[in-house]
């Protein structure tokens, strides 16, 4: 599984986040659907399993949008645990 901010479909994602390189996932797309899935670490090196799939997202949002959404989701509950 990629890295997030390393390498992989991660590679530009989860920088500056309390997630980098604290993630490892799989991306996902099919139109209308977009998912990330995989494990992520608090900073205790406790980790968490997770899958986040976005169903039919508003019609004029861009995929780059979805993804920065579950981004954002994905660091709240992170931080949320901590």
């Amino acid at each position: 599984m990629a890295i997030g901010a390393v390498d992989g479909t991660l590679s530009n994602r989860f920088h500056n986040t309390v997630l980098e390189r604290r993630v490892r996932a799989k991306t996902g797309y099919l139109y209308g659907v977009i998912t990330l899935a995989g494990y992520a670490w608090t900073t205790e090196g406790e980790p968490y399993a997770f899958a986040i799939l976005i169903n039919d997202p508003p019609p004029k949002s861009s995929v780059r949008d979805v993804r920065k959404k579950l981004d954002e989701i994905l660091v709240a509950l992170m931080t949320r645990s901590e």
